[in-house]
């Protein structure tokens, strides 16, 4: 549905490089990264509002870049929705479609379908400065609809919620987009959120896309040091890896373990926290396990985050409730960690 190709743009000191993305109908894609990285040039470049310097965007084969935004049936949500403050709800969904034409009665019945969709229904003959955050959001993505584009662009749109409002809003729109099966990019800088929306994840970090595929991938398996560390991968240890009668092993001081591949070398270890399994005893018939000692704890209500110096290193481990109540973990006690072999992950240095 989408490729950009080879896209760069040049914006006084930022500039955005060979960025290559591509998107298939009908997904949902997350565009990741920190503030600043690039994430909203991106998407005006790919809705027509910001021309780039090299590269192309191409929509359903065409190659659009050359295009001005109302040719590319590209439907796009800013972060702060851009609502008519001076128009009703029902006024401000049927704008596009009175710039297209469509006629009285097509209008009415496309309106009432989107809020019911939306579940806006009771707001339709209210003004927008009376609606709540999650109410506005609704509202815009429902005159984001409307024109039946064949991609949205959503910038941040749930940036400005509460906690709890933006975790059913995200529910919201994910049942909403697989229901309307429109091609959809995301910006966003949540994990949680990305976690809980995307088919796809594209990373971008200082003007350059760092890696692309499904969450499971980038943020198990990152491509890069600062891709593993911005997608909170907690445990990077630096060693070598050495080949060994059983195979390569990763070799840090105390620390020694099997990993999948990886040439003899320097490497980093990665290991996501959750991964990381701690024991309050030494699991039976021993294996790749080290005892050590808890540092910190850190209670977070739905996750219990421990600090655990073991192997020459500090480790940290994400733990449910439940977990944490079978250990002893307050600061001094002794426990047992391992590394599952399917949690190793190697990076270059």
């Amino acid at each position: 549905m989408i490729e950009v190709r080879g896209l760069a743009i040049d914006l006084g000191a930022f500039h955005l490089r060979d960025v290559d993305l591509h998107v298939r109908e009908g997904e949902f894609c997350v565009l990741l990264g920190p503030t600043g990285a690039g994430k909203t040039v991106l998407v005006e470049c790919i809705a027509g509002l910001q021309r780039p310097t090299a590269g192309s965007v191409r929509l359903a084969g065409r190659d659009v870049t050359g295009w001005p935004p109302e040719r590319r049936e590209v439907a796009y949500v800013p972060q702060d929705y851009c609502l008519f403050p001076h128009l009703t709800v029902r006024e401000n969904i049927a704008f596009g479609l009175r710039l297209r034409g469509v006629d009285g009665p097509g209008r009415a019945q496309r309106i009432a379908d989107l809020a019911s969709l939306l579940q806006v229904e009771p707001l339709l003959d209210r003004h927008p400065l009376t609606l709540s955050g999650g109410e506005k959001q609704r509202v815009a993505l429902a005159r984001a609809l409307a024109i039946r584009p064949r991609l949205l662009l959503l910038d941040e749109p749930l940036a400005a919620l509460d906690a709890r409002t933006r975790e059913q809003v995200a529910d919201e729109l994910k049942a909403v987009q697989r229901e309307s099966g429109t091609t959809t990019i995301h910006v966003s800088h949540d994990l949680e959120e990305t976690w809980a929306l995307a088919d796809q994840v594209a990373v971008l970090v200082d003007g350059r896309l760092l890696q692309a595929g499904t969450p499971r991938e980038v943020f198990d398996r990152p491509s890069t040091r600062a891709l593993a560390e911005f997608v909170g991968s907690g445990n990077l240890l630096e060693g070598r890896v050495e080949e060994g009668p059983a195979g390569p092993r990763f070799v840090r001081g105390g620390l020694e373990l099997a990993v999948p591949g990886g040439r003899s070398g320097r490497w980093i270890l990665v290991v996501r926290p959750e991964a990381l399994r701690v024991d309050p005893t030494p699991p039976p018939g021993g294996g790749e396990t080290w005892p050590g000692t808890v540092e910190h704890v850190s209670d977070r209500g739905a996750t219990v985050r421990l600090l655990v110096a073991a192997a020459g290193a500090t480790w940290s481990a994400l733990l449910s409730p439940r977990e944490a109540a079978a250990l002893p973990i307050e600061p001094g006690a002794r426990v047992w960690i391992r590394v599952p072999p399917e949690a190793r992950h190697l990076v270059p240095p």
